[in-house]
């Protein structure tokens, strides 16, 4: 499909005879697009193919031929990608003019239930379209800035929104800015949502919890008074050590002293690994330096030297989906991690570059290589010149 994308794409910087004139395109673009969305789920049966083929053929106007080649090519690009917004970009891109595109609700409702704020570029009378606009802000909260003004004020459509994003509480109308439900739904999945808040609710107590136990750094939108809270302001820390820069001053050079606390310190870093940076008492402590390494790999920045050189300690750190722990292990743990191979293995996994900070006899070894290749094709610059002919030859490359 996306060789037919590409053709029409093509189509209009040149004048080739095989070209194909501009309401063709249009009419195969639409049916490009929604044989892709049905492959959304990553299959079709016969009977929903039969089906797909004739209502191309029928609606698009398009030979079965045409209708076979969008099904094969839909089929086998399913393998490579499930980009939908990639296909809606080119024709925002390149058929603006054409307004039929944006305005097929089939084609609208595969990219809003791809990526919501693909709303944006629909044609006005779908941002309307209660049923769409629930799609799109159930994927992205977001898309509600987008939609018919009369949606921001619908309790339903806000209310999803405000469970997927922040934001969404910011478009809302003032009125559901107020309506505790909508602000409780909108903090318990987003803290920060409490800026875009009825002021009221900043100085709720009960409100004001649930956003600094989702997200620490909430404490900046609450009322002057919690932030002299000490209960409060606990809580938020536990979540997120950078909200002490919100506490009331006082309270502030008070509360310094809790990362001295081995309980309290165990219980902030399993909440957020860098909170490790304000514990520099901890920094030799295995327990708490390993809690904090398997929430954030960054957080191995602040370990001890010597747990810098605990095996473990920097294998947690490496397999943490959060922070730049391979980096770390590579650049600032003992050297000798760079001739571990199950070390190497890990870090190449995450970032192939970083194959560049191996060893030279781990270069040449075939699956640390193609691990790395396998996650950044740059890092075959680091291979050794024979494997990767090898490779080649093998058809692994």
């Amino acid at each position: 499909m996306l060789t037919i994308l590409k053709k029409m794409m093509n189509s209009k910087k040149e004048n080739d005879a095989e070209n194909l004139p501009v309401d063709r395109q249009g009419r195969l673009a639409c049916a490009a697009l929604m044989t892709r969305a049905a492959w959304l789920d990553g299959t079709i049966d016969q009977a929903e193919e039969n089906a797909l083929r004739d209502l191309m053929m029928k609606r698009f106007e398009i030979s079965q031929q045409e209708a076979n080649v969008i099904l094969e090519e839909a089929s086998a690009d399913v393998e490579a990608s499930n980009d939908i917004y990639r296909y809606t970009k080119e024709l925002r891109d390149n058929f603006d003019a054409d307004e039929r595109l944006k305005a097929d609700r089939e084609i609208v409702l595969a990219a809003v239930e791809r990526e919501g704020y693909n709303i944006k570029y629909a044609n006005e009378k779908f941002k309307a379209d209660r049923d769409i606009v629930l799609k799109a802000v159930k994927k992205n909260g977001h898309a509600l800035e987008c939609v018919d003004e009369k949606f921001k004020s619908d309790r339903q459509v806000v209310l999803e929104a405000v469970k997927q994003s922040a934001y969404g509480l910011s478009y809302a109308d003032e009125i559901l800015k107020a309506d505790r439900e909508i602000v409780l739904a909108a903090v318990k999945s987003h803290g920060c949502a409490l800026e875009y808040a009825n002021e009221t609710f900043k100085a709720d107590r009960e409100v004001v919890l649930v956003a600094v136990k989702q997200n620490g750094d909430a404490l900046q939108y609450t009322h002057k008074k919690f932030k002299a809270d000490r209960d409060v302001v606990l809580v938020a820390l536990k979540q997120s050590g950078d909200a002490l820069e919100y506490a009331d001053e006082e309270l502030k050079y008070e509360l310094n002293k809790v990362w001295s606390n081995h309980e309290f310190v165990l219980e902030a870093v399993k909440a957020d690994g860098n909170a490790l940076s304000y514990a520099e008492s901890f920094w030799s402590d295995r327990e708490i330096v390993l809690e904090a390494v398997k929430q954030t790999g960054d957080a191995l920045n602040y370990a001890d030297k010597t747990l810098k050189s605990d095996r473990n300690v920097v294998l947690e750190a490496i397999k943490s989906d959060e922070g730049e722990g391979g980096f770390v292990a590579m650049t600032e743990c003992d050297r000798t991690f760079r001739a571990d191979r199950e070390v190497v293995l890990e870090v190449v996994k995450h970032d192939g570059l970083l194959l560049g900070y191996a060893d030279e006899s781990l270069c040449s070894d075939r699956e640390v290589v193609l691990a790395a290749v396998k996650s950044n094709k740059k890092a075959l610059r680091y291979v050794d010149e024979k494997l990767i002919k090898k490779l080649k030859e093998q058809g692994q490359l």
